[in-house]
């Protein structure tokens, strides 16, 4: 009987030898992940950089330092062309961990490293607005890293892609049913959560990922508004001075209860004014903007005009749907007021503005052609 049990035991550790050990990463990779989060881009790109010229053959270089683009331009509002950048950066990894996977398709860790490139390479289409690749692409992660879960139970490195596929898969809305049948996308919003916790009890590259995009899920999906300030709160004990963090507070606070944001707006921007050095100017843009929004929806105009003309005061790359809302507002307000030259002035910076949605281009050109076209108007020079 003994002998039976120890031949058993054998067996079983030389059939399932991948199941027993999870794979131990090289601590650079985690180390400039956190220095990214904590608004250290720079020393993170020159940290992950030493490590791919040292592991030239590993995407999970590629995926770190597309995480650390990522956030680089977050945190210093870079325009779109580092977007694309950061997506070349995936598509080097998804291009690297396909050709690894196809010469050795049963290990576990290429299976998870193609499972990883296609999520990571899919949520860089969403962010060019190519929605169609994105699901794509995404859909492709799907396949690899439940084999791999079969094969090796105890990997976690895989479950925050896995599990974000399989959670958003099956938060799908009733009407787009067909479209998943057609792509033949399945999943399941529970496990998906589930295995996106589990990614959290392991040492590897994708923790605070997994926390960030555990945050942003309760807050978009599951809307519990005080489990993601909980969320929140335990990863600006990490990174105290990133501001996208600090950013999510005024917002998270607006969809729980709108009349206390606007306190919430306003402090973020007090914050990154006495906090220049890890706060983008842009951001003080945003926060202003935001609070005169919220005053305007709540019907005290006056907080409003103060805090948009605050808004005016810094720069608004990138957010030009923005900008010519708040000149639009500034001269509806005028014009309530009577006030028709200024009203007029806002209208013409608004058009100004590049790049606006046609909807709102619209708004502001009718805004002008009526105030024009008045016969009340006097003597407006437009």
């Amino acid at each position: 009987m003994k002998k039976y049990c120890l031949s058993a035991l054998i067996c079983f550790s030389l059939l399932f030898p991948l199941a027993l050990k999870a794979k131990d990463f090289d601590p650079r990779l985690l180390e400039a992940s956190r220095r990214a989060y904590a608004g250290e881009t720079d020393a993170a790109k020159q940290l992950i950089e030493e490590y791919i010229q040292e592991h030239p053959d590993d995407p999970n270089g590629l995926f770190v330092k597309g995480v650390v683009f990522d956030w680089e331009g977050t945190l210093k509002n870079l325009p779109t062309s580092h977007q694309k950048e950061t997506f070349a950066v995936f598509k080097e990894a998804n291009d690297m961990a396909f050709h690894l996977w196809d010469k050795d398709r049963e290990n576990v860790d290429r299976l998870i490293d193609i499972g990883n490139s296609y999520l990571f390479l899919g949520r860089k289409y969403g962010d060019l607005g190519s929605w169609f690749n994105a699901v794509l692409t995404a859909k492709k992660c799907q396949q690899h890293l439940e084999k791999a879960q079969k094969l090796a139970p105890d990997r976690v490195d895989g479950l925050l892609a896995l599990g974000g596929f399989h959670y958003l898969a099956g938060n799908m809305p009733p009407g787009a049913a067909a479209f998943k049948g057609l792509l033949g996308i399945k999943g399941d919003k529970v496990q998906g959560m589930s295995e996106m916790k589990r990614s959290l009890s392991g040492q590897h590259p994708f923790v605070i990922d997994t926390q960030y995009a555990l945050l942003n899920l309760q807050i978009d999906y599951e809307k519990n508004y005080p489990e993601a300030l909980r969320q929140l709160e335990a990863l600006q004990k990490q990174f105290p001075n990133n501001p996208e963090l600090r950013w999510k507070r005024p917002q998270i606070m607006e969809k729980q209860d709108p009349k206390s944001s606007h306190a919430s707006f306003l402090e973020f921007g007090d914050w990154c004014q006495k906090n220049s050095a890890h706060c983008h100017p842009v951001y003080v843009f945003r926060a202003y903007y935001d609070a005169g929004r919220v005053a305007k929806d709540q019907g005290d105009t006056t907080q409003s005009e103060q805090d948009l003309n605050q808004a005016l005061q810094y720069p608004s790359e990138g957010f030009n749907e923005q900008k010519g809302l708040l000149h639009l507002w500034l001269g509806q307000s005028q014009e309530k007021k009577g006030d028709l030259p200024k009203a007029l002035q806002q209208y013409q910076e608004a058009k100004k503005v590049p790049n606006l949605p046609k909807n709102l281009k619209k708004e502001i050109e009718e805004s002008v052609k009526k105030l024009c076209e008045d016969p009340n108007q006097g003597s407006l020079k437009c």
